[in-house]
Parts: C-alpha cells; structure tokens; sequence
C-alpha cells in the first residue's frame, strides 16, 4: 500500500511494468465522474503532459466494480521524488530548489493550457 485518502492505492506489476492499482473509496466518487478523470488524464497525455494514463483491464475496461461495490482502477507509473517535506528546510541547494520549481510552474502551466 502506498497510501489511503480518497483512494487506497498499491502499487502493482502487469505485464506492461509497474502500476498503482486504485481502490477509490464507497460513496466519494460516482463511476461517471472517475471516467471523466480518466478521460481527462487521456487527453493530458495525447498532449505529451507526462501524466499516468489510465490502464484498461483485459476485457478494455477502465474501471470496474469489485464484488462489495468497491470501484477499482489502474494508472500507469511515473517515477517521482518528493520536493521536500512539509515545514522542513529544503535538503537540495538553492539554485537546484529554484530550477526544480521552474520546472513544476512549467508543468502546471502546460496542464492548464492543455485543460482549457
């Protein structure tokens, strides 16, 4: 488990590589609004926004309802690291600091544009 909020999330492998395989909470999301986050992650990445995609299972689909009623979906992975941890000075000199912002204010402005 990597963690729990909305969703319980784990980490997985299938055939294709690494996964984080999604338990989205009873109640929280409806079934149309997870497909409408996964259509949005899809156009993110048509667009080369490095975005994890949305993995279909073997019979193509995107989510599926387990036997308790529990939705469950699958992302592809991106590998990442932490900026820092919350109320803690940043361990990274400045100058890699600010480029690493740059870059996150970069991206953010590609989703953004990308969205609209």
């Amino acid at each position: 488990m990597l963690g729990e909020r909305e969703n319980a999330v784990y980490e997985m492998a299938t055939p294709q590589g690494r996964a984080a395989l999604r338990l989205h909470r009873r109640g929280y999301q409806s079934a149309a609004a997870i497909a409408a986050e996964q259509g949005w992650m899809q156009a993110l990445a048509a667009a080369g926004v490095p975005v994890p995609e949305p993995l279909a299972t073997a019979g193509g689909d995107l989510l599926v309802t387990l036997s308790g009623g529990r939705m469950a979906s699958a992302v592809s992975w991106i590998d990442g690291k932490h900026l820092g941890e919350d109320r803690m000075p940043f361990d990274a000199p400045l100058p890699v600091v600010l480029a690493q912002h740059r870059a996150l204010g970069a991206l953010v402005a590609q989703v953004h544009a990308v969205t609209d």
